[in-house]
């Protein structure tokens, strides 16, 4: 019996050695993990710093103007990473090279032991080397945290900007003089019950319901379909009295309540959003409110916006009538009270 209890006990203490070794072995492979993991944090932040300028021109080329703080938050920051950068990929990259050597001796040493060797020696090291890798890890941090905040903060308004061309691409409308995108996002417009994109430019307010129309059919199944879109709210910016968020729709989501200048007696407009796109149409809304966008647009299309200044009094072509009611900024045209006539407005 007691010959049989010093087996069961062997063989236990054989068992525990043999798992040991096992951890050891699993817990090399995901130090070197973390150490690549290390060296992949400042390798992604170089990339996307350096992916910024493609980005801004893309942009710009496709009409979108505003947000000029762009090109030099983009320069500051491209300055700054290439002051550090180089520096801080040498100083980690020498550390972490130097505990990867010492990981791959430590995997020789486990594939020369047999499975019932004493692991202790081994769990030691690597304990050791695991807190370097902490170590390095931490220091990195410490050193791209900086940087990352500064392009989050870029790449958030930048990729306001990406989507919102990208949605305009295929617009329905025609774009005015002097006119610019600010921001568009997919919403859905409950009223109308209708999918669409919603959009605010520095002159109107804007939301275009999507159609999906069947082009052709085969043996009456739809083969090729094209989505199609209408405008169905083109209103002034200056006649938008408030963007809100709030619950809306029959699962009460997060969307927008839209509230126009009572003089225009148009009714609540409600639009179920997604994410944070409705936050982001409302910092939209209270960036061309304050003046803010049009003084982006005048710094860089100074010529272009001359002669946008103060309003000139506005009078009836045909009847000789004075003007006199609220005229919204982004408004193009009017129509005399007294005669009817379409009085166009020279913004």
């Amino acid at each position: 019996m007691t010959g049989s209890t010093s087996e069961t006990v062997g063989q236990t203490d054989w068992n525990r050695r043999e798992s040991r070794l096992a951890s050891v072995k699993s817990d090399i492979s995901s130090l070197i993990r973390q150490a690549d993991d290390v060296q992949e944090r400042i390798n992604n932040l170089d990339d996307r710093i350096g992916n910024l300028p493609n980005r801004i021109s893309r942009v710009r080329r496709m009409n979108y103007s505003l947000m000029g703080h762009f090109e030099e938050d983009q320069s500051s920051l491209t300055t700054r990473w290439n002051s550090r950068g180089p520096t801080l990929r040498d100083d980690a990259g020498s550390r972490l090279d130097s505990i990867r050597r010492e990981l791959q001796l430590l995997s020789r040493q486990l594939s020369m032991l047999v499975p019932d060797s004493d692991p202790s020696n081994l769990e030691s090291l690597l304990s050791n080397l695991r807190t370097n890798i902490s170590g390095v890890s931490n220091f990195v941090q410490s050193e791209i945290n900086e940087f990352d905040l500064s392009l989050r903060e870029l790449d958030s308004e930048l990729s306001i900007a990406e989507n919102t061309v990208d949605l305009l691409s295929k617009h329905s409308f025609d774009w005015k003089m002097r006119e610019h995108p600010v921001i568009s996002i997919r919403a859905h417009h409950l009223d109308d019950d209708v999918n669409g994109v919603l959009s605010l430019t520095n002159q109107r307010f804007i939301f275009e319901g999507e159609n999906e129309v069947v082009l052709k059919r085969t043996f009456f199944i739809a083969t090729e379909k094209k989505m199609v879109r209408e405008t169905i709210i083109d209103e002034p910016i200056g006649a938008v009295d408030s963007i809100e968020k709030g619950r809306v729709g029959l699962f009460k989501g997060s969307g927008l309540y839209v509230k126009f200048d009572p003089q225009t007696e148009l009714k609540e407009a409600k639009f179920d959003t997604k994410g944070e796109e409705g936050d982001q149409l409302i910092r939209m809304f209270e960036y061309i409110n304050s003046g803010k966008a049009e003084e982006d647009l005048e710094a860089i299309h100074g010529e272009e916006e001359e002669g946008a200044g103060k309003p000139m009094p506005v009078f009836c072509p045909v009847c000789g009538a004075p003007y006199t009611e609220e005229i919204f900024r982004g408004q193009t045209s009017v129509e005399c009270k007294y005669c009817r006539t379409a009085i166009h407005l020279d913004v």
